[in-house]
């Protein structure tokens, strides 16, 4: 009895030892896949997010690590509340891709159509109406004579 206990966990034991080092061996190695000069190691700083939000400001990742020259301050840095809140969100009002004229881009915010879209709808033109102006609706002139700025006449 006694030497069945002690080979159980002898056993036990080794069980043990081979799914620990397996586990060990198997989360990769420790070495960095490129030094801080690697484009896969640059990213852009949070102040470069908040201002493509804010105002549309192009960006560079930078290319080396620079040390902060000195410990964080208070009010150096935009909070991640102030980031998300310039972050866009869903608005079922939104412009669909038939409401901006073909070719040209935007954002879309509406749900199923979030993210970077390029309209497909056709440009309003002005129509003279019997001689007064009038907006083109989407099919078009109708009774015009004319139809100005390259919009839809039919």
């Amino acid at each position: 009895m006694r030497r069945n206990n002690l080979l159980t966990g002898i056993v036990v034991g080794i069980v043990l030892g081979v799914l620990f080092s397996a586990s060990i061996v198997l989360a990769g190695s420790l070495e960095p896949s490129g030094g801080p000069t690697a484009a896969g190691s640059q990213m852009y700083t949070l102040e470069q997010i908040y201002d493509r939000l804010n105002t549309g400001a192009a960006a560079t990742k930078n290319p080396t690590f620079t040390d902060p020259s000195s410990g964080p301050t208070v009010g150096t840095m935009h909070t991640l509340d102030e980031i998300m809140g310039k972050a866009p969100v869903a608005n079922a009002n939104g412009a669909s891709v038939g409401d901006v004229v073909a070719g040209k881009t935007f954002w879309g915010l509406r749900s199923g159509e979030w993210g970077p879209r390029t309209g497909v709808g056709h440009q309003k033109g002005i129509c003279l109406l019997n001689g007064g102006l009038s907006r083109s609706s989407e099919r078009g002139c109708f009774g015009r004579i004319s139809c100005l700025y390259g919009g839809r006449c039919s």
